[in-house]
């Protein structure tokens, strides 16, 4: 393990952002791509990936939070050598993480029981998109489970 204590604190800053920049940068490359073949199925379609892109980052941007404010709130107690305060803090997150996990996953929620607003077939891309949607039911139906 390395010594953060020792050394520029602007390398090490540097050397702890960039692979943190990376994975933003391949997240976003991801949600793109996905509107680039979407955006051949209408504008519905392309709604509907860019409403779940954008719950996807405020989730991401919300589990983020949950976790630097544990590490930064457990650091502080571990380096006042307050055992008993790191469990506690550690302790809460993660009953607040299985909450929020809980309350998304329930059945019948919107993420558990997705709908379709179009009820009729969607056309599919043409032939040479086709192949990227391997496994993909001919007809590109929208079923709601309940």
């Amino acid at each position: 393990m390395k010594d953060l204590t020792q050394g520029s604190v602007t390398r090490l800053l540097v050397a702890m952002a960039v692979p943190i920049a990376i994975g933003m940068l391949f997240q976003t490359l991801y949600f793109l791509v996905d509107l680039y073949f979407v955006a051949r199925l209408g504008e519905a379609a392309i709604a509907g990936v860019s409403t779940a892109g954008t719950i996807s980052f405020v989730i991401l941007a919300l589990t983020q939070m949950l976790g630097v404010g544990t590490v930064a709130l457990v650091s502080h107690a571990v380096g006042r050598k307050d055992q008993a305060e790191a469990n506690l803090v550690f302790n809460q997150s993660v009953l607040l993480s299985a909450i929020c996990g809980a309350s998304r996953s329930r059945p019948g929620s919107s993420w558990a029981a997705p709908t379709c607003a179009r009820s009729r077939p969607i056309r599919p891309p043409p032939p040479r998109v086709w192949l990227t949607f391997t496994g993909t039911p001919r007809g590109w139906r929208c079923s709601s489970r309940s």
